[in-house]
């Protein structure tokens, strides 16, 4: 694979995947091998060639869904139909998946397949006439949010791990809670992870089931680490039993006093339930089943640890196993 994709200087490619067995790269160019390509091209091991017209601007990111390439990016058009941001290849004919814009600056940067649904992200206040702070699904028909996204400048990187779908960018909130930077959506609600990271989240992927992230910040967290950190505590990671509060031991001395400590922080003094690592294990008498939100955590978690720590003993009070 020898055939240059750029032409001149100000010519780039921004993201790559593979679709249908074929490289497809995309970005800012107008060539590919020598043939006119519009910001999106693929190559079959022997030949660059065009996706029909193309897009009339520089396409960030890509995403198989329900069979078609996805593009996202800063176009308006894909082939000759309106295309507000984000458009679908099925190897003949493109399709805009949203046609409409109320700010003109909006763009999608980072595309995610979670679950069932698509997931776009990137800077807008809606999307396809639907409110959505910045990141929002499709279901193969229509966009919904994802509660009330995402507030501050934008997000820039998607990621699966686990049962969770994580989201990383330049911002202070998620689903109205304080989230530095990244924050996870379980499917119905979103979580901060710990105090997140001081600067920008750029890029993430799974890996060995911890979430590794890039970007340009110097702690995640409490701790020093200069543009690359991993998660490795993942929210809603109870495989046990309830109470490891604040993730720290192993079965079956992972239950302490600082798991009480922690909660009563989080929940009375702080009032910041979003920092607490996980939801399953705060909830220790599952009161909100196996999808907890933070209106679940209540006096009732400390009092059923307290219980089974100090009163009646881990005899007489065993911790619940998780849902």
């Amino acid at each position: 694979m020898t055939e240059r994709l750029r032409t001149c200087k100000d010519e780039r490619v921004w993201a790559l995947t593979v679709w249908n067995e074929s490289l497809v790269a995309g970005g800012w160019f107008l060539e590919a091998g020598g043939n006119a390509a519009s910001r999106v091209a693929s190559w079959n091991e022997s030949n660059w060639n065009a996706l029909g017209s193309g897009l009339d601007s520089w396409v960030e990111d890509f995403a198989t869904f329900n069979g078609k390439l996805i593009a996202g990016g800063w176009f308006g058009m894909a082939g000759s139909l309106p295309a507000a941001r984000i458009a679908a290849w099925d190897g003949v004919t493109w399709s805009g998946l949203a046609t409409e814009l109320s700010v003109p600056t909006s763009h999608v940067v980072a595309l995610q397949v979670f679950g069932n649904r698509l997931i776009a992200a990137g800077s807008f206040p809606e999307i396809g006439g639907v409110t959505a702070n910045s990141v929002a699904s499709w279901d193969g028909t229509s966009w919904s949010p994802l509660g009330s996204g995402v507030t501050g400048l934008s997000v820039s990187a998607l990621a699966v791990c686990g049962d969770r779908l994580f989201a990383g960018g330049y911002f202070n909130e998620a689903g109205g809670l304080p989230a530095s930077n990244i924050a996870s959506w379980d499917g119905s609600s979103w979580s901060a992870l710990g105090s997140g990271t001081n600067n920008p989240v750029w890029t993430m992927t799974s890996y060995h089931d911890a979430l590794i992230i890039g970007g340009l910040f110097t702690t995640a967290g409490s701790t020093s680490a200069t543009n690359v950190a991993a998660w490795t505590k993942p929210i809603g990671c109870c495989t046990g039993r309830v109470g490891d509060v604040n993730g720290l031991g192993s079965y079956p001395q992972e239950v302490t006093i600082g798991d009480v400590q922690t909660l009563v922080t989080a929940k009375f003094i702080t009032g910041n339930c979003a920092a607490l690592l996980c939801l399953t294990e705060a909830d220790a008498n599952q009161s909100g089943g196996a999808n907890p939100t933070c209106h679940d955590i209540t006096i009732g978690d400390i009092q059923t640890l307290v219980n089974h720590l100090y009163i009646m003993g881990p005899a007489n009070a065993p911790l619940k196993e998780c849902k």
